[in-house]
């Protein structure tokens, strides 16, 4: 038998209290878009930027003509076929695009730390 019920305590605080299921939809609730790309662009991030689902975007790592942007999105939209779309428009490669999911270890230490 599993408990339905999780309570987390912090240094004696409660900070949350949920069910199972709730808690593991916030933590795979997909917001977090990893993007690589070949090629020479200067204006590849900001166009990303402008893209109105699109909260931040972090460079997460350039080796010679590939970079990596890490991409923050606004809860509930799927912008994967805009980033396809602005990468391909500015003559890029697109070696890959996934979203990152958080274990359930990621969100307790998210939520015990706030």
């Amino acid at each position: 038998m599993t408990c339905e019920r999780v309570i987390i305590i912090n240094e004696g605080t409660l900070v949350a209290e949920d069910l199972t299921k709730n808690l593991k939809e916030d933590a795979t609730q997909n917001r977090e878009l990893l993007v690589e790309f070949r090629g020479k662009s200067l204006n590849i991030r900001s166009k990303i930027e402008k893209l109105k689902q699109v909260e931040k975007v972090q460079l997460g790592s350039s080796s010679g003509d590939t970079s990596l942007f890490k991409i923050i999105v606004k809860p509930g939209s799927d912008i994967r076929p805009e980033i396809a779309k602005t990468v391909i428009n500015e003559n890029l490669e697109l070696f890959e695009m996934k979203y990152i999911s958080k274990t359930l270890e990621q969100m307790f230490v998210k939520i015990a730390m706030n």
